[in-house]
Parts: structure tokens; C-alpha cells; sequence
């Protein structure tokens, strides 16, 4: 009979390294990969306590679990944690018994740290739930239903701009005409223009909402082949930034930030539509907008930026979050 166990990250960091670098999407995605695990650490601060583990079956490790407990949430840098999979092989009786050890290890993690509650996605309920889903509600877990917004980068450019929202392609090219973009990126490591995104995202949140450390992660990043930022200037001021953060094969829209005193003018579309482009460029498969919030009633500000992004979308991916509490 398979033997499970399970391996922390926190008890030998070499080693769960070496073994969680067998699941070929360790580094794929950008914000959970490289640069979740550069940039989001310094973000939280001493709140962050990784609990990060490998779920094994006779020594062979099939389910890695990165997590981490911050304000009484199991999560991942405050996201839902996403579970790699290689158990899809195995017959369902072994499956279903490494997520049970999956969910009994957030248990645990749970009553060490005081977690109430766990989020985790689950992206293979489709036809029928998941081995995770079937654990999730056998906690009464309660399901959210998401879309993500994704360009398909191995479309041709027409086939990419036709795509795009009909309305944006007079203002993509009024941007082109007008705007002119400057990049840091892996051959232009320009520490002084980077600086040029900080001053206009303070400027435009109204006062600091990140610490120098962070700002640091990013242009690090950057200097790492792991993304690049474009600054836009009109009239030779600096109006409009867009950082992209690249994993294996999927760029994130990770942020951006504009001159307020200046959106008479579309200030947006023509830094998106070629940060897709560049994305491609660089041989990218999927541009990826994070989650699309589609609740107008409840927040109709986050709703229109959202609906802003996916103007520039060629499919929308559906997925599922579950919240699960924890019993005391």
C-alpha cells in the first residue's frame, strides 16, 4: 500500500527546492512563480510565515502546496493557493487519498498558526469536481466561480488586433501617434527611469502603498529577464507606466499606473495593446490579465477597469475558488 508524507519547506529549504523543481509548472506562472517569490515577501513583512509543503507518496513528491498564514488567512501572499498537480496518472483511489493529505496538513498548519480560514483554486472542476473540490465541500467549503481574462499570444498580430474592442483601435492609434514609450528591461536596466513608474504610481494612489524593498523586487526582476516596464511620455512628460511580469510562457499585466491630471487624452490603450505585442515578442504563449471582477453592483470602479481589460482579450478562462473554514 503507497505510503504519504509530507515535506515542509520550512524544515529543509535546499531540499524542497531541488524536489519541488520536478513539477514543471514551479516557475510557470509570474505572480506564483520567481517573482511572487521575490516580490511578495518583502511586501508583507514579518506577517508572512511560509508554510509552503510537498505532499509525497513513497518518497516521490505528487502535490506541492506553496502557502503561507497572514492575518489568520491560509493563502498565498494574501491570493488563493494553487495546488501542482501530478497525480493525474494514479488510479482515483490514490488520488483521493493525497488530497485528503493535502486538506489533514492545512488542518494542521491551521491549528499551529491560528489560520481560520483556507482559499484555494481549483482550475480541474469542469465536467465534474475535482478530487480538490470533492475535499473542499466535504468542509462545507463554499465555491466562487471566476473568469481570468487571456490574450493568445500565438495568434497572428491581425488576428490579435481584430480581437481587440473596436472602440480602443482609434485611441491605440492616437496613442501610437502621440506617445512615446521607453522601456527597462533586461538590456536596458535604467534604474533612474524605473524611478519614473514609483513617482507617478505615488502620485496617482495619493501617497505610498508599497515599501522600497518591493520597488526594489520589481526592477530586480526586471534586471532578471522577468519582465519589463514601458514609461509613456506626452508633451515630454512622464504620463503613463505598465509593468508585465513574464513566467514560462504566460506574461501578467501586473500593473500600471497614469497621470490623472491627463485623461482627457486615452492615455491606456496604446500602453496595453503594445506591452501584448512586446509580450509576444519575447515568445510569451498567453497574456494574462488576472481575475476579471464582474460584480457591477457591488464595486462599479473595479468592474469598469476590468471591463477596460477585457476590451483587450481574445478568451475568458472560468475557473473555481473555494473558502473553507477551519473548525476551532
Amino acid at each position: 500500500m503507497a505510503k504519504f508524507t509530507i515535506f515542509e519547506r520550512r524544515h529543509d529549504f535546499s531540499s524542497f527546492e531541488g524536489l519541488a523543481s520536478r513539477f514543471q509548472e514551479y516557475n510557470a506562472d509570474p505572480l506564483y512563480g520567481k517573482f511572487g517569490r521575490r516580490y511578495y515577501p518583502t511586501l508583507l513583512g514579518k506577517a508572512y510565515v511560509d508554510t509552503s509543503f510537498l505532499v509525497q507518496m513513497d518518497d516521490t513528491p505528487i502535490l506541492l502546496a506553496e502557502s503561507d498564514v497572514s492575518n489568520d488567512v491560509l493563502a498565498r501572499y494574501g491570493l488563493p493557493i494553487r495546488v501542482l498537480d501530478s497525480t493525474l496518472s494514479l488510479g482515483d483511489r490514490e488520488r483521493g487519498e493525497a488530497f485528503r493529505c493535502l486538506f489533514r496538513q492545512f488542518d494542521k498548519i491551521a491549528v499551529e498558526f491560528g489560520a481560520t480560514s483556507l482559499i484555494i483554486d481549483d482550475f480541474d472542476s469542469k465536467a465534474v469536481v475535482s478530487c480538490l473540490g470533492l475535499e473542499a465541500i466535504a468542509r462545507k467549503g463554499r465555491m466562487d466561480s471566476n473568469l481570468r481574462g487571456l490574450c493568445d499570444l500565438r495568434l497572428t498580430e491581425p488576428e490579435i488586433r481584430k480581437s481587440v474592442r473596436e472602440s480602443y483601435k482609434s485611441l491605440i492609434n492616437w496613442g501610437q501617434r502621440n506617445i512615446e514609450l521607453r522601456y527597462v528591461t533586461l538590456d536596458s536596466q535604467d534604474r533612474e527611469l524605473f524611478d519614473l513608474f514609483q513617482k507617478l504610481h505615488l502620485s496617482a494612489s495619493g501617497g505610498s502603498t508599497r515599501n522600497a524593498q518591493s520597488w526594489d523586487a520589481m526592477f530586480e526582476a526586471i534586471c532578471d529577464g522577468d519582465g519589463e516596464l514601458s514609461i509613456g511620455f506626452l508633451d515630454g512628460c512622464c504620463v503613463t507606466a505598465t509593468l508585465v511580469v513574464d513566467g514560462l510562457s504566460n506574461s501578467f499585466y501586473a500593473s500600471a499606473a497614469y497621470d490623472r491630471t491627463r485623461f482627457d487624452k486615452p492615455l491606456s490603450h496604446w500602453p496595453v495593446y503594445n506591452a501584448i505585442m512586446r509580450s509576444k515578442g519575447r515568445g510569451l504563449h498567453i497574456f494574462d490579465f488576472g481575475v476579471l471582477w464582474m460584480d457591477y453592483a457591488a464595486d462599479v470602479k473595479h468592474y469598469n477597469v476590468d471591463r477596460f481589460k477585457r476590451g483587450f482579450t481574445t478568451s475568458l478562462a472560468p475557473y473555481i475558488t473555494w473558502t473553507c473554514s477551519f473548525s476551532k
